[in-house]
């Protein structure tokens, strides 16, 4: 194994910061490092206990304080989020049963329209202005919730719902 990979693999240091703790130069150690210099004695006995307490925690790994309150922190964001996820749901949801709804009511509309044009004898200038004006209207709204509309609010509840469904996951796993 060598030396390099058990100061930044097994301390988790970078070579400025144990240089620091052993108390020599950040070249001293670098060049340890590469075999061609020895640490003074005070700080090889020093690295050594440090990498012997480091192996003796991988094979019994304590529970640090700080781990716990990671763990609750993330808890208590995923909990915000699940509730932010629910409320953009049941907006969403809202929206895209409003703009079905808009949209069906419109092709029905079109319909009517159309059979009025075909099979109405009232043929007045006022009649056919107020059927135009309809199919205006009906077209318009067509174009405000159309299938292309509604499709893209689809993928917004399902992107909502998955998302939903990695933060129940994150929820129920503790690393």
């Amino acid at each position: 194994m060598k030396k390099e990979s058990i100061i930044s693999d097994v301390l988790g240091l970078n070579q400025r910061e144990a240089a620091r703790l052993l108390q020599v130069s950040r070249s001293q150690l670098s060049m340890y490092e590469l075999g061609q210099r020895d640490l003074p004695l005070s700080a090889k006995v020093l690295l050594t206990a440090m990498v012997g307490q480091a192996q003796q925690r991988k094979s019994a790994p304590t529970v640090l304080p700080v781990l716990a309150q990671q763990e609750q922190l993330k808890q208590n964001w995923v909990e915000r989020q699940l509730k932010v996820n629910t409320f953009k749901q049941l907006r969403v949801s809202r929206i895209l049963t409003k703009m079905e709804q808009t949209y069906a009511a419109q092709l029905k509309v079109l319909e009517l329209v159309a059979h009025l044009k075909e099979t109405n004898a009232n043929n007045s200038k006022e009649y056919q202005g107020f059927l135009n004006s309809l199919e205006n209207k009906a077209h318009k709204k067509i174009a405000q919730t159309g299938l292309p509309q509604l499709l893209q609010w689809q993928i917004k509840l399902a992107a909502l719902q998955t998302e939903a469904e990695i933060l129940h996951e994150a929820m129920e796993i503790p690393k």
